[in-house]
C-alpha cells in the first residue's frame, strides 16, 4: 500500500514543488519546512539520517513508518514513507488553509483581504478597547473550550444528541457552538491523540501498577444494532436478531484498564481479522506485548502472525480439551502429551516459503500492509495460499507450545480468564455510558459511527482515570489515618465501577470551586449529600 501511494505521488510531486511557491500561518510551518526537505532530497545519494528530518509534523502513527524500529538501523530514515507523509500533510494542511498558495482564489492566503500588518497593529489597541477585547484571549476563551468539547464528547458518547446538553442561558453551551465544536473539534485523529494524551497520564498513576505492567492486553467486540441502512453494517441473527443489521466495535483494553483503540468492523466479520491491527496502530505509551481474546479471535494463521511480529498470543479457548497439537519430530517423546500430538507440523512448507514469510512480516512491520489485509491476502475465498500455509504451519507449532502451557499452568489461565472479565466489565460500562437512542448506531456514514465510538472509548478512560484518582486518594487518606489496606486487596480494584455516576438527565459542566483552584473533590461525603456524580 505505502510503495502504490509512493509511485502515484513521486510521479507529480517534484513538478508541483516546482511549479508553486507555498506559504503558511504559524500553524504551517512545520508542513513547509518537511517539504523544503523533500525537495532537496532530489539528486542526493549519501543515506538521510534521522536527526536532519524536520519532524514535527508526523503523528505518532506516521513516526513509526518514517523512522522504523528495530532491527532497522537506530537513526535510519524510510524515505518513502516521509514522502508520502510530507504529501498528506501539505493536502490536509491546504484543506486547513494553514498552508496556501499566494495569488490564488481558493487556495491563496486566507487573510489577504483583512486589513494588512502594518494597518493591524496601528488598529490593534483601539479596536480591543472599543469592543472590551482583551488583546490576549484568555479571559474570553476561560472555560469555554473544556466545557464545549467535555459536552459535546458527553453527547456522542451517550448516544443522546445535544438536546439535553443545550443551556439556553449559558452561551458556551448554546446550540450553534455545540455544533461548531462537534464538526471541527470531534474527529478520528483528534480523538485517538487525546485518548493517547490520557492513558499516558493514567499509567504514571502509582495505584495503577497494582493493577499491571501495560504488557498484557485484551481485545473483545461490543455489538451495536444499526436500524438504517447502511453499507457499514452487517447481519447476524445471534447478535442483533433475524432481519436486523450491526456493527462491531473491536476494542483493546491494557491490563491497566485503559482502553487503547478501538475499531468499527461492519457486522460481525471474523475478529481475528482484526485483532493484529489494533496492536499495530493503537497510539498510546503503552507497548503491550502479550494479547488475549476469546475463542472466536484465535486462529492458527493469527499464532503465526503473533510468532512473526514478536507478540504472544494467548487466547481463552473454550475447546481446548478437544484441540489438536501438532508435533515438530514424529519420533520424538512427549511423555504425557504424547496422546494429544496426533499431528505433524509441516516443517517443508515453512523452509520452502521462508522468504514470502518474512515478506509478509515486514510488510506488515513497516505498515506497507495493514494486518487485516494480509489475512485476506494469505487466506483469499478461505483458501490459504502457499505462503498462507507456510503461515499457518508456524501457527501450529506456537499454538501447540501455548495450549501445552494452557493445560498446565493455572496461573497462565487465571491472568487470561481476569484480564477478559476486565474487558466484560468495560463494555458493561459502555453499555451504560451509551444509553441514548435504545443504544442504537444511527448514522449512514462511516466517519460518523467511527467518531462516535471513538467518543465513547474515551469517555471509557476518562471514567477509569477519575475512579484510579479518586481511589488513589482514598487509600493515601486511609492509610494516613492508620487504616491497614492491603496490597492483594489493592490490586482487585476496579476502576470501572460506576454505581456513583448519573448517566441520566442534564448535564452540568460548571467545576466545583475546589476543582477550579486545583484541588480534588472531598472524599467526605457531606450529610444529605447525593451518592452521584
Amino acid at each position: 500500500m505505502l510503495a502504490a501511494r509512493y509511485n502515484t505521488i513521486a510521479r507529480f510531486l517534484p513538478d508541483l514543488l516546482k511549479t508553486f511557491e507555498f506559504a503558511s500561518s504559524p500553524a504551517g510551518e512545520p508542513v513547509l519546512d518537511a517539504l523544503a526537505f523533500v525537495k532537496s532530497l532530489k539528486g542526493r545519494r549519501r543515506p538521510i539520517q534521522g536527526r536532519e528530518v524536520p519532524a514535527k509534523f508526523l503523528n505518532p502513527a506516521w513516526r513509526r513508518l518514517v523512522f522504523p524500529p528495530p532491527p532497522m538501523p537506530v537513526g535510519s530514515v524510510e524515505k518513502r514513507a516521509l514522502i508520502v507523509a510530507s504529501t498528506e500533510a501539505l493536502r490536509t494542511a491546504l484543506h486547513r488553509h494553514e498552508v496556501y498558495v499566494p495569488g490564488l482564489r481558493k487556495w491563496g492566503d486566507p487573510n489577504a483581504q483583512l486589513l494588512n500588518d502594518t494597518a493591524w497593529e496601528a488598529a490593534r489597541s483601539r479596536v480591543c478597547e472599543e469592543l472590551d477585547l482583551d488583546v490576549k484571549p484568555d479571559r474570553i476563551l476561560e472555560g469555554w473550550t473544556d466545557r464545549l468539547v467535555a459536552a459535546v464528547l458527553t453527547a456522542e458518547a451517550t448516544n443522546v444528541g445535544v438536546e439535553p446538553i443545550v443551556h439556553d442561558g449559558v452561551d458556551a453551551l448554546s446550540r450553534d457552538r455545540l455544533f461548531w465544536v462537534e464538526q471541527n473539534y470531534l474527529r478520528a485523529q483528534t480523538l485517538s491523540r487525546a485518548n493517547a494524551r490520557l492513558v499516558e497520564y493514567h499509567m504514571r498513576l502509582p495505584l495503577v501498577q497494582a493493577w499491571g505492567g501495560g504488557e498484557l492486553a485484551s481485545a473483545d467486540g461490543l455489538r451495536f444494532i444499526t436500524p438504517i441502512r447502511t453499507l457499514n453494517s452487517g447481519p447476524n441473527p445471534k447478535y442483533f436478531g433475524t432481519r436486523r443489521r450491526g456493527v462491531t466495535f473491536y476494542n483493546f483494553l491494557s491490563d491497566q484498564f485503559s482502553g487503547l483503540h478501538g475499531i468499527l468492523i461492519p457486522g460481525t466479520q471474523r475478529d481475528s481479522f482484526y485483532i493484529l491491527d489494533g496492536l499495530l496502530e493503537q497510539e498510546t505509551a503503552l507497548r503491550p506485548v502479550e494479547i488475549t481474546s476469546d475463542t472466536h479471535g484465535s486462529s492458527e494463521i493469527v499464532f503465526g502472525l503473533f510468532r512473526l511480529l514478536g507478540y504472544q498470543f494467548s487466547p481463552r479457548l473454550a475447546d481446548s480439551g478437544s484441540a489438536t497439537l501438532y508435533r515438530a519430530d514424529a519420533d520424538a517423546d512427549y511423555g504425557p502429551l504424547d496422546p494429544l500430538t496426533r499431528d505433524k507440523v509441516n516443517l517443508k512448507q515453512i523452509t520452502s516459503h521462508w522468504d514470502d514469510v518474512l515478506r509478509v512480516a515486514g510488510s506488515l512491520h513497516s505498515g506497507t500492509i495493514k494486518a487485516s489485509e494480509v489475512l485476506r491476502v494469505l487466506t483469499p475465498g478461505g483458501k490459504p495460499t502457499p505462503t498462507g500455509r507456510a503461515v499457518m504451519e508456524l501457527g501450529r507449532l506456537d499454538r501447540s507450545a501455548y495450549l501445552s502451557s494452557y493445560f498446565t499452568d493455572e496461573l497462565l489461565r487465571r491472568r487470561v480468564n481476569t484480564q477478559l472479565s476486565r474487558q466484560e466489565s468495560r463494555h458493561e460500562l459502555a453499555r451504560k455510558i451509551f444509553h441514548g437512542q435504545k443504544g442504537e448506531l444511527r448514522q449512514a456514514y462511516r466517519e460518523g459511527p467511527e467518531d462516535q465510538l471513538g467518543a465513547l472509548g474515551l469517555m471509557l478512560n476518562i471514567v477509569v482515570l477519575w475512579n484510579t484518582v479518586y481511589f488513589q486518594k482514598i487509600i493515601e487518606e486511609m492509610r494516613a489515618e492508620g487504616i491497614h489496606v492491603r496490597d492483594e486487596d489493592v490490586a482487585r480494584l476496579s476502576p470501572l465501577k460506576f454505581a456513583h455516576i448519573n448517566f441520566h438527565g442534564r448535564y452540568s459542566f460548571a467545576l466545583p470551586t475546589e476543582v477550579q483552584d486545583g484541588q480534588l473533590r472531598s472524599t467526605r461525603k457531606p450529610e444529605g449529600a447525593s451518592t452521584t456524580i
